[in-house]
């Protein structure tokens, strides 16, 4: 009985040439399993390193050196707005006219140059100074022929004759002509502004510090940054300046 049985128990030779004979795809076999947390720790690191390397070159590609060509603009709109009132003063009414209303963001442009020699160069550019000029004075005919056209309105005069044609007719002048001959300066002396903002000095800087120092010897420290198109030399003893550029 017992020998029956474990003949039964064993393949016969037909099971055991199908085996043989089976596809190898279809035999199976025991595959290792890989834990995914080494991967998982692979791909934070790559990702990581991306995140590095493009804060690396947004940083550099936007940071400038500090050789090169700047520029500010500085706001003459007060002095040139004080001037005006005191020239249209003189006048009967004058004070009923609001200056500020045509003679506004008057500004002059300060060009700076930093060489890689440690020499730095400000000076305030011409066409920027004669712009300005140009705009005061076109604001002060505006502010003058207001001022006119009170005046005749407070004397009751009828005419039908513009401000325009009114100067020409008592000055044979136009009233522009009659501004640039006989007005006031209303901005500073371009020599005045060379001598305030201009300026031939030396300077020695570190990474992100700096030593000026002027042509009497006097020494200025101050911190900088360029970043951006922006140059800040932020003076110790005083404020900030702001340039733009980086040529």
């Amino acid at each position: 009985m017992t020998e029956t049985r474990n003949r039964r128990d064993l393949p016969d030779n037909r099971e055991m040439e199908v085996r043989r004979n089976l596809p190898h795809g279809r035999r199976k076999k025991k595959r290792k399993r890989i834990s995914g947390l080494p991967i998982i720790i692979v791909l934070i690191l790559i990702l990581a390193l991306l995140i590095l390397g493009a804060s690396y070159f947004y940083m550099n590609g936007n940071r400038l050196s500090l050789p090169g060509e700047w520029t500010r603009e500085i706001d003459i709109s007060d002095y040139a707005i004080k001037e005006a009132e005191t020239y249209l003063q003189t006048a009967a009414y004058g004070d009923e006219v609001d200056v500020s209303k045509y003679i506004a963001d008057v500004k002059v442009v300060s060009e700076l140059t930093v060489t890689k020699d440690g020499i730095i160069t400000e000076r305030i550019s011409k066409d920027s100074y004669d712009c300005a000029a140009a705009l005061c004075m076109a604001g002060l005919e505006e502010a003058v022929r207001e001022l006119i056209g009170k005046r005749i309105e407070n004397t009751y005069i009828a005419t039908d004759m513009s401000v325009d044609e009114l100067v020409k007719e008592t000055f044979d002048i136009s009233l522009s002509d009659y501004l640039a001959e006989y007005g006031p300066t209303l901005i500073p002396d371009f020599t005045e502004l060379e001598n305030e903002y201009g300026r031939d000095v030396t300077y020695e800087a570190t990474r992100d510090s700096m030593t000026i120092t002027y042509s009497d010897g006097d020494v200025a420290d101050c911190s900088y940054a360029v970043a951006h198109g922006m140059l800040v030399i932020d003076y110790k003893d005083g404020a900030a300046i702001y340039y733009e550029g980086g040529k």
